[in-house]
Protein backbone atom coordinates (compact mmCIF):
# COMPACT_ATOMS: atom_id res chain seq x y z
CA UNK A 1 0.00 0.00 0.00
CA UNK A 2 1.29 3.36 -1.40
CA UNK A 3 2.30 5.73 1.78
CA UNK A 4 -0.05 9.33 1.47
CA UNK A 5 2.91 11.60 1.45
CA UNK A 6 2.58 15.82 2.29
CA UNK A 7 4.76 17.98 0.16
CA UNK A 8 6.19 21.03 0.71
CA UNK A 9 8.89 21.07 -1.14
CA UNK A 10 7.58 24.30 -2.69
CA UNK A 11 7.01 25.89 0.81
CA UNK A 12 10.35 27.46 1.13
CA UNK A 13 8.52 29.11 4.04
CA UNK A 14 8.93 25.93 5.67
CA UNK A 15 12.32 25.47 4.89
CA UNK A 16 13.00 29.33 6.39
CA UNK A 17 11.64 27.90 9.75
CA UNK A 18 13.48 24.92 10.40
CA UNK A 19 16.77 27.56 9.32
CA UNK A 20 15.82 29.92 11.97
CA UNK A 21 16.54 27.37 15.10
CA UNK A 22 17.37 24.26 14.40
CA UNK A 23 17.78 23.38 17.94
CA UNK A 24 14.01 22.98 17.69
CA UNK A 25 13.71 20.19 15.71
CA UNK A 26 17.00 18.51 15.81
CA UNK A 27 17.54 16.52 18.71
CA UNK A 28 20.98 15.29 18.48
CA UNK A 29 24.22 15.20 16.19
CA UNK A 30 25.93 12.15 15.74
CA UNK A 31 29.43 12.37 14.19
CA UNK A 32 31.87 9.32 13.55
CA UNK A 33 35.22 10.06 12.58
CA UNK A 34 37.15 6.33 11.18
CA UNK A 35 40.70 6.18 10.76
CA UNK A 36 41.39 3.84 8.49
CA UNK A 37 43.73 5.51 5.58
CA UNK A 38 46.46 7.75 5.61
CA UNK A 39 44.89 10.78 3.40
CA UNK A 40 41.55 10.88 4.52
CA UNK A 41 38.88 10.21 7.02
CA UNK A 42 35.42 8.50 6.81
CA UNK A 43 32.71 10.54 8.49
CA UNK A 44 29.54 9.91 9.09
CA UNK A 45 27.36 12.63 10.50
CA UNK A 46 23.73 11.70 11.86
CA UNK A 47 20.96 14.02 13.08
CA UNK A 48 17.71 12.63 15.25
CA UNK A 49 15.83 14.87 13.92
CA UNK A 50 11.69 15.33 14.78
CA UNK A 51 9.59 17.99 12.75
CA UNK A 52 7.28 19.88 14.49
CA UNK A 53 3.52 18.99 13.77
CA UNK A 54 2.38 22.83 14.47
CA UNK A 55 4.79 23.50 11.75
CA UNK A 56 3.69 21.45 9.35
CA UNK A 57 -0.02 22.31 10.08
CA UNK A 58 1.09 26.10 8.78
CA UNK A 59 1.14 24.85 5.33
CA UNK A 60 -1.29 21.55 5.43
CA UNK A 61 -3.77 22.04 8.81
CA UNK A 62 -5.16 18.57 8.15
CA UNK A 63 -1.80 17.02 8.82
CA UNK A 64 -1.89 14.74 12.03
CA UNK A 65 1.09 12.98 13.93
CA UNK A 66 2.49 10.38 12.22
CA UNK A 67 1.90 11.24 8.52
CA UNK A 68 5.02 11.47 5.74
CA UNK A 69 5.82 15.05 4.68
CA UNK A 70 8.58 15.31 1.97
CA UNK A 71 10.43 18.95 2.17
CA UNK A 72 13.73 20.93 1.95
CA UNK A 73 15.63 20.21 4.95
CA UNK A 74 18.62 21.98 5.92
CA UNK A 75 20.83 19.13 7.05
CA UNK A 76 24.04 20.61 7.94
CA UNK A 77 26.89 23.44 7.07
CA UNK A 78 30.12 22.47 5.32
CA UNK A 79 32.45 24.41 3.94
CA UNK A 80 32.64 25.60 0.50
CA UNK A 81 34.71 22.37 -0.52
CA UNK A 82 34.26 19.90 -2.90
CA UNK A 83 32.46 16.70 -0.84
CA UNK A 84 34.11 12.78 -1.85
CA UNK A 85 32.22 9.78 -1.82
CA UNK A 86 29.12 11.47 -0.54
CA UNK A 87 26.45 9.32 -0.04
CA UNK A 88 22.68 10.33 2.31
CA UNK A 89 20.73 7.48 3.59
CA UNK A 90 16.67 8.62 4.63
CA UNK A 91 14.30 6.85 6.87
CA UNK A 92 13.07 4.01 5.83
CA UNK A 93 15.52 4.02 2.47
CA UNK A 94 13.26 7.27 1.67
CA UNK A 95 15.24 8.32 -1.12
CA UNK A 96 17.50 11.59 0.09
CA UNK A 97 18.47 14.16 -2.96
CA UNK A 98 21.07 17.01 -2.13
CA UNK A 99 20.02 20.11 -3.77
CA UNK A 100 22.58 21.50 -6.95
CA UNK A 101 24.84 24.22 -5.57
CA UNK A 102 22.69 26.94 -7.85
CA UNK A 103 19.35 26.14 -5.77
CA UNK A 104 20.87 26.46 -2.72
CA UNK A 105 22.36 29.72 -3.74
CA UNK A 106 18.94 31.23 -4.58
CA UNK A 107 17.28 29.51 -1.12
CA UNK A 108 19.98 30.78 1.11
CA UNK A 109 19.45 34.35 -0.97
CA UNK A 110 15.57 34.58 0.09
CA UNK A 111 16.62 33.72 2.97
CA UNK A 112 18.95 36.63 3.59
CA UNK A 113 16.25 38.90 2.05
CA UNK A 114 13.55 37.70 4.88
CA UNK A 115 16.17 38.57 7.30
CA UNK A 116 16.71 41.77 5.99
CA UNK A 117 13.73 43.13 3.93
CA UNK A 118 14.94 46.54 4.33
CA UNK A 119 17.45 46.12 1.35
CA UNK A 120 17.44 47.26 -1.93
CA UNK A 121 15.60 44.77 -4.48
CA UNK A 122 18.75 44.27 -6.60
CA UNK A 123 20.62 42.86 -3.60
CA UNK A 124 19.20 38.95 -3.56
CA UNK A 125 21.11 38.71 -6.27
CA UNK A 126 24.86 39.66 -4.80
CA UNK A 127 22.99 37.35 -1.58
CA UNK A 128 22.80 34.23 -4.67
CA UNK A 129 26.12 35.04 -5.89
CA UNK A 130 27.64 35.36 -2.30
CA UNK A 131 26.35 31.99 -1.48
CA UNK A 132 26.88 30.23 -4.90
CA UNK A 133 31.13 31.45 -4.41
CA UNK A 134 33.32 28.79 -4.72
CA UNK A 135 37.42 28.78 -4.29
CA UNK A 136 38.65 27.68 -7.46
CA UNK A 137 38.49 29.99 -9.37
CA UNK A 138 39.70 32.64 -7.11
CA UNK A 139 42.93 30.48 -6.24
CA UNK A 140 43.60 30.22 -9.80
CA UNK A 141 44.10 34.05 -10.18
CA UNK A 142 46.14 33.80 -6.88
CA UNK A 143 48.18 31.53 -8.32
CA UNK A 144 48.67 32.96 -11.69
CA UNK A 145 49.70 36.61 -10.34
CA UNK A 146 51.84 34.87 -7.44
CA UNK A 147 54.55 37.67 -6.55
CA UNK A 148 58.34 36.34 -6.41
CA UNK A 149 59.63 34.42 -3.28
CA UNK A 150 61.73 37.92 -2.17
CA UNK A 151 58.48 40.17 -2.82
CA UNK A 152 56.24 38.24 -0.39
CA UNK A 153 57.51 39.59 2.57
CA UNK A 154 56.84 43.07 1.70
CA UNK A 155 53.56 43.91 2.52
CA UNK A 156 52.92 46.93 0.06
CA UNK A 157 53.80 44.54 -2.88
CA UNK A 158 51.44 41.66 -1.35
CA UNK A 159 48.87 44.12 -0.89
CA UNK A 160 48.99 45.10 -4.88
CA UNK A 161 49.86 41.48 -5.74
CA UNK A 162 46.19 40.56 -4.07
CA UNK A 163 44.76 43.86 -5.98
CA UNK A 164 45.86 42.84 -8.95
CA UNK A 165 44.72 39.03 -8.77
CA UNK A 166 40.90 40.51 -7.85
CA UNK A 167 40.78 42.99 -11.14
CA UNK A 168 41.75 40.01 -12.71
CA UNK A 169 39.46 37.62 -11.45
CA UNK A 170 36.47 40.39 -11.87
CA UNK A 171 37.81 41.31 -15.19
CA UNK A 172 37.75 37.68 -16.38
CA UNK A 173 34.48 36.84 -14.87
CA UNK A 174 31.88 40.25 -15.68
CA UNK A 175 33.59 40.69 -19.44
CA UNK A 176 34.98 44.27 -18.25
CA UNK A 177 38.52 46.18 -18.21
CA UNK A 178 38.61 46.24 -14.37
CA UNK A 179 42.03 48.24 -13.10
CA UNK A 180 43.45 47.58 -9.88
CA UNK A 181 42.30 51.28 -8.94
CA UNK A 182 38.85 50.17 -9.31
CA UNK A 183 39.10 47.26 -6.58
CA UNK A 184 41.45 49.54 -4.45
CA UNK A 185 38.48 52.09 -4.28
CA UNK A 186 35.79 49.19 -3.50
CA UNK A 187 37.94 47.69 -0.88
CA UNK A 188 38.22 50.97 0.81
CA UNK A 189 34.33 51.40 0.93
CA UNK A 190 33.41 47.97 1.95
CA UNK A 191 36.22 47.88 5.07
CA UNK A 192 33.92 49.07 7.32
CA UNK A 193 31.49 46.86 6.48
CA UNK A 194 34.34 43.54 6.48
CA UNK A 195 34.89 44.89 10.13
CA UNK A 196 31.35 44.29 10.89
CA UNK A 197 30.80 40.94 8.88
CA UNK A 198 33.69 39.31 11.00
CA UNK A 199 32.83 40.84 14.43
CA UNK A 200 29.19 39.24 14.23
CA UNK A 201 30.77 36.08 13.23
CA UNK A 202 33.15 36.06 15.85
CA UNK A 203 35.57 33.76 14.08
CA UNK A 204 38.18 35.86 12.96
CA UNK A 205 38.98 37.03 9.47
CA UNK A 206 38.55 34.79 6.77
CA UNK A 207 40.76 35.90 3.04
CA UNK A 208 38.32 33.50 0.88
CA UNK A 209 35.17 34.75 2.72
CA UNK A 210 33.04 36.22 -0.30
CA UNK A 211 30.99 38.12 2.30
CA UNK A 212 34.54 40.20 3.62
CA UNK A 213 35.69 40.90 0.18
CA UNK A 214 31.97 41.10 -1.70
CA UNK A 215 33.98 41.23 -4.84
CA UNK A 216 34.30 37.35 -5.13
CA UNK A 217 30.60 37.22 -5.12
CA UNK A 218 29.58 39.69 -8.63
CA UNK A 219 30.84 36.88 -10.86
CA UNK A 220 28.73 34.32 -9.50
CA UNK A 221 25.58 36.64 -9.36
CA UNK A 222 22.56 35.55 -11.99
CA UNK A 223 22.41 39.13 -12.63
CA UNK A 224 25.85 40.63 -12.87
CA UNK A 225 26.40 44.32 -13.12
CA UNK A 226 27.45 45.24 -16.97
CA UNK A 227 29.50 48.18 -16.29
CA UNK A 228 31.57 49.50 -13.83
CA UNK A 229 29.51 52.41 -12.33
CA UNK A 230 26.61 49.71 -12.07
CA UNK A 231 29.35 48.07 -9.77
CA UNK A 232 30.10 51.17 -7.88
CA UNK A 233 26.03 51.22 -7.33
CA UNK A 234 26.18 47.57 -6.23
CA UNK A 235 28.83 48.50 -3.88
CA UNK A 236 27.51 51.64 -2.31
CA UNK A 237 24.32 49.49 -1.55
CA UNK A 238 25.87 46.32 -0.07
CA UNK A 239 27.37 48.99 2.44
CA UNK A 240 24.27 50.36 3.53
CA UNK A 241 22.63 47.29 3.41
CA UNK A 242 25.31 45.73 6.18
CA UNK A 243 25.02 48.58 8.75
CA UNK A 244 21.12 48.31 8.78
CA UNK A 245 21.24 44.91 9.48
CA UNK A 246 20.05 43.22 12.81
CA UNK A 247 22.61 40.66 14.44
CA UNK A 248 20.83 37.62 12.74
CA UNK A 249 20.88 38.53 9.61
CA UNK A 250 24.99 39.51 10.19
CA UNK A 251 25.80 36.02 11.37
CA UNK A 252 24.05 34.47 8.65
CA UNK A 253 25.15 36.71 5.78
CA UNK A 254 29.15 36.10 7.50
CA UNK A 255 28.65 32.62 7.12
CA UNK A 256 27.07 32.34 3.84
CA UNK A 257 30.23 33.33 2.86
CA UNK A 258 32.49 31.19 4.28
CA UNK A 259 29.76 27.98 4.49
CA UNK A 260 26.98 26.52 2.28
CA UNK A 261 24.14 24.65 3.84
CA UNK A 262 23.35 21.46 2.39
CA UNK A 263 19.72 20.95 1.75
CA UNK A 264 18.35 17.96 0.85
CA UNK A 265 14.67 16.70 -0.78
CA UNK A 266 13.66 13.85 1.71
CA UNK A 267 10.45 12.41 3.11
CA UNK A 268 10.17 12.15 7.02
CA UNK A 269 7.94 11.66 9.74
CA UNK A 270 6.12 14.80 11.11
CA UNK A 271 5.96 14.73 15.08
CA UNK A 272 8.61 11.55 15.32
CA UNK A 273 11.68 11.35 16.24
CA UNK A 274 13.83 10.19 12.93
CA UNK A 275 17.59 9.60 11.73
CA UNK A 276 19.18 11.11 8.64
CA UNK A 277 23.18 10.18 7.89
CA UNK A 278 25.44 11.30 5.55
CA UNK A 279 28.63 9.71 5.16
CA UNK A 280 31.89 11.38 3.03
CA UNK A 281 35.69 11.34 2.90
CA UNK A 282 37.40 14.20 4.21
CA UNK A 283 40.55 15.07 3.81
CA UNK A 284 43.43 14.53 6.29
CA UNK A 285 45.97 17.26 5.91
CA UNK A 286 49.09 18.64 6.83
CA UNK A 287 51.03 15.18 5.86
CA UNK A 288 52.72 13.32 7.70
CA UNK A 289 50.93 14.24 11.33
CA UNK A 290 49.50 12.26 13.52
CA UNK A 291 46.85 15.19 14.42
CA UNK A 292 43.48 14.72 12.35
CA UNK A 293 41.86 17.97 12.58
CA UNK A 294 37.98 19.27 11.87
CA UNK A 295 35.69 21.95 12.34
CA UNK A 296 32.26 20.45 12.72
CA UNK A 297 28.35 21.94 14.09
CA UNK A 298 28.45 21.71 17.92
CA UNK A 299 25.73 23.70 18.86
CA UNK A 300 22.93 23.20 16.09
CA UNK A 301 21.50 20.15 17.88
CA UNK A 302 19.95 19.84 21.80
CA UNK A 303 22.98 17.22 21.85
CA UNK A 304 26.05 16.68 20.60
CA UNK A 305 27.71 13.35 20.49
CA UNK A 306 31.65 12.97 19.20
CA UNK A 307 33.73 9.32 18.32
CA UNK A 308 36.46 8.41 16.67
CA UNK A 309 37.85 5.35 16.03
CA UNK A 310 40.88 3.28 14.63
CA UNK A 311 40.07 0.52 12.08
CA UNK A 312 43.64 -0.65 11.68
CA UNK A 313 44.56 -2.89 14.78
CA UNK A 314 48.25 -0.97 15.01
CA UNK A 315 47.20 2.34 15.33
CA UNK A 316 45.07 3.58 18.25
CA UNK A 317 43.62 6.92 19.16
CA UNK A 318 46.08 8.46 22.20
CA UNK A 319 43.52 11.68 22.66
CA UNK A 320 40.18 13.50 21.55
CA UNK A 321 40.02 17.04 22.31
CA UNK A 322 37.30 19.44 21.53
CA UNK A 323 37.75 23.38 21.29
CA UNK A 324 36.19 26.63 20.19
CA UNK A 325 37.42 28.41 16.87
CA UNK A 326 39.61 29.83 19.49
CA UNK A 327 41.30 27.05 20.75
CA UNK A 328 39.34 27.37 24.61
CA UNK A 329 38.63 23.64 25.67
CA UNK A 330 35.38 22.58 25.45
CA UNK A 331 35.56 19.43 27.90
CA UNK A 332 34.57 21.55 31.30
CA UNK A 333 32.16 23.98 29.84
CA UNK A 334 30.53 22.66 27.18
CA UNK A 335 31.49 18.85 27.83
CA UNK A 336 28.84 16.26 29.71
CA UNK A 337 31.12 13.18 29.61
CA UNK A 338 34.14 11.50 27.61
CA UNK A 339 35.38 8.37 27.75
CA UNK A 340 39.12 7.11 25.72
CA UNK A 341 40.02 3.60 25.34
CA UNK A 342 43.05 2.44 23.21
CA UNK A 343 40.78 2.40 19.69
CA UNK A 344 37.95 4.54 19.99
CA UNK A 345 37.25 8.02 22.17
CA UNK A 346 33.85 9.84 22.47
CA UNK A 347 32.81 13.21 23.76
CA UNK A 348 29.57 13.97 24.21
CA UNK A 349 27.65 17.52 25.15
CA UNK A 350 24.30 19.07 25.76
CA UNK A 351 25.06 22.63 27.37
CA UNK A 352 22.54 25.08 26.29
CA UNK A 353 25.89 27.45 26.18
CA UNK A 354 28.32 25.45 23.73
CA UNK A 355 29.33 27.22 20.71
CA UNK A 356 27.74 26.94 17.08
CA UNK A 357 31.11 25.70 15.64
CA UNK A 358 33.77 23.26 17.43
CA UNK A 359 37.38 22.16 16.32
CA UNK A 360 38.32 18.59 16.68
CA UNK A 361 41.48 17.11 16.74
CA UNK A 362 42.07 13.68 16.72
CA UNK A 363 45.70 12.38 17.75
CA UNK A 364 46.44 8.99 16.59
CA UNK A 365 49.60 6.81 17.69
CA UNK A 366 51.29 3.50 16.96
CA UNK A 367 51.14 0.62 19.53
CA UNK A 368 54.26 0.86 21.05
CA UNK A 369 55.25 -2.61 19.92
CA UNK A 370 54.89 -1.90 16.40
CA UNK A 371 56.96 1.85 17.01
CA UNK A 372 59.69 0.03 18.60
CA UNK A 373 60.27 -2.14 15.95
CA UNK A 374 61.01 -0.14 13.33
CA UNK A 375 63.56 2.28 16.06
CA UNK A 376 65.22 -0.88 16.54
CA UNK A 377 65.63 -1.73 13.21
CA UNK A 378 67.08 1.67 12.50
CA UNK A 379 69.39 1.62 14.84
CA UNK A 380 70.95 -1.92 14.21
CA UNK A 381 71.38 -1.04 10.53
CA UNK A 382 73.40 2.08 11.92
CA UNK A 383 75.57 -0.25 14.04
CA UNK A 384 75.39 -2.44 10.94
CA UNK A 385 77.17 -0.06 9.07
CA UNK A 386 79.65 0.97 11.65
CA UNK A 387 81.02 -2.70 12.19
CA UNK A 388 81.20 -3.04 8.19
CA UNK A 389 83.58 -0.20 8.25
CA UNK A 390 85.72 -1.80 10.53
CA UNK A 391 85.43 -5.58 9.43
CA UNK A 392 89.53 -6.81 8.96
CA UNK A 393 90.54 -6.80 5.34
CA UNK A 394 90.69 -10.88 5.43
CA UNK A 395 89.30 -13.92 3.50
CA UNK A 396 86.24 -14.32 5.45
CA UNK A 397 85.50 -10.42 5.02
CA UNK A 398 82.67 -11.39 1.95
CA UNK A 399 81.05 -13.81 4.56
CA UNK A 400 80.60 -11.33 7.18
CA UNK A 401 79.38 -8.64 5.06
CA UNK A 402 77.10 -11.02 3.75
CA UNK A 403 76.02 -11.62 7.19
CA UNK A 404 75.46 -8.35 7.97
CA UNK A 405 73.57 -6.60 4.97
CA UNK A 406 70.99 -9.23 4.05
CA UNK A 407 69.30 -10.06 7.03
CA UNK A 408 68.64 -6.52 7.97
CA UNK A 409 67.95 -5.78 3.96
CA UNK A 410 65.29 -8.49 4.10
CA UNK A 411 63.70 -7.30 7.21
CA UNK A 412 64.14 -3.83 5.95
CA UNK A 413 62.39 -4.98 3.03
CA UNK A 414 59.48 -6.64 5.18
CA UNK A 415 58.79 -3.96 7.30
CA UNK A 416 58.64 -1.39 4.25
CA UNK A 417 56.14 -3.32 2.43
CA UNK A 418 53.70 -4.80 4.92
CA UNK A 419 52.33 -2.15 6.50
CA UNK A 420 48.97 -0.43 6.38
CA UNK A 421 48.12 3.19 4.55
CA UNK A 422 47.36 4.66 8.15
CA UNK A 423 50.28 3.12 10.18
CA UNK A 424 52.39 3.91 7.13
CA UNK A 425 51.59 8.08 7.66
CA UNK A 426 52.25 7.53 11.45
CA UNK A 427 55.89 5.52 10.23
CA UNK A 428 56.19 8.09 7.24
CA UNK A 429 59.94 9.69 9.42
CA UNK A 430 60.65 6.08 10.40
CA UNK A 431 60.19 4.46 7.11
CA UNK A 432 62.74 7.46 5.93
CA UNK A 433 65.14 6.97 8.19
CA UNK A 434 64.97 2.95 7.87
CA UNK A 435 65.56 3.90 3.64
CA UNK A 436 68.51 6.19 4.16
CA UNK A 437 70.09 3.51 7.26
CA UNK A 438 69.44 0.50 4.59
CA UNK A 439 71.13 2.69 1.47
CA UNK A 440 74.17 3.44 3.98
CA UNK A 441 74.77 -0.37 4.63
CA UNK A 442 74.71 -1.34 1.14
CA UNK A 443 76.72 2.22 0.89
CA UNK A 444 79.34 0.74 2.80
CA UNK A 445 79.05 -2.79 2.10
CA UNK A 446 80.04 -2.17 -1.76
CA UNK A 447 82.93 0.02 -0.62
CA UNK A 448 84.82 -2.45 1.52
CA UNK A 449 83.91 -5.12 -1.50
CA UNK A 450 85.13 -2.47 -4.19
CA UNK A 451 88.21 -2.45 -1.56
CA UNK A 452 88.15 -5.89 -1.47
CA UNK A 453 88.13 -6.70 -4.79
CA UNK A 454 91.24 -4.72 -5.66
CA UNK A 455 93.46 -5.33 -3.15
CA UNK A 456 92.71 -9.70 -4.05
CA UNK A 457 93.05 -8.28 -7.93
CA UNK A 458 96.63 -6.11 -7.05
CA UNK A 459 97.82 -9.83 -5.18
CA UNK A 460 96.78 -11.91 -8.12
CA UNK A 461 98.51 -9.87 -10.60
CA UNK A 462 101.73 -9.63 -8.06
CA UNK A 463 101.92 -13.94 -8.00
CA UNK A 464 101.58 -13.67 -11.67
CA UNK A 465 103.77 -11.35 -12.26
CA UNK A 466 106.89 -12.95 -9.76
CA UNK A 467 105.39 -16.49 -11.58
CA UNK A 468 106.47 -15.04 -14.76
CA UNK A 469 109.80 -13.61 -13.83
CA UNK A 470 110.42 -17.01 -11.89
CA UNK A 471 109.73 -18.97 -15.72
Amino acid sequence: MEIEVIDLTDEWDCTFALLDDTRVWRERSVYEIVLGDGNSVNTTTAYQVRIPLDLVRQFQPQAESGDWVRLLLPFAVRPKELLFNVDFKGVRDHPVVLLRRQEIAELQARYLARLAPEAPPSLPSLWEGLSAFTTTAWHHHIATTKPRVWHRVRRGYKESWHKQALAAYLSNGLGLNIEPGHVTDWLEETEQARKTLVEALGEGENPDSSSECILLAIPFMSYRPKSIKAINILISQFREAVGAMSQDALQVLAEYGRRWEAIIETTVPVGRSCTIKLTEKRPWIETPSPILEQVLPFGDALSTHIESRSTDPDVEIKRLDVADLEGNSLEVEGGDAKREAADAAAFYASSDERPYLARVRVEARLRPWRYLLNVWLVVMTGVASLVAIFLPQDSDLVDSLTLLTLPLTLAAAFILTRVSPLAERLLRRWRTSLMIAVSLLWAVTLWRLWEYTDIELGRISWQCHTAFLCF
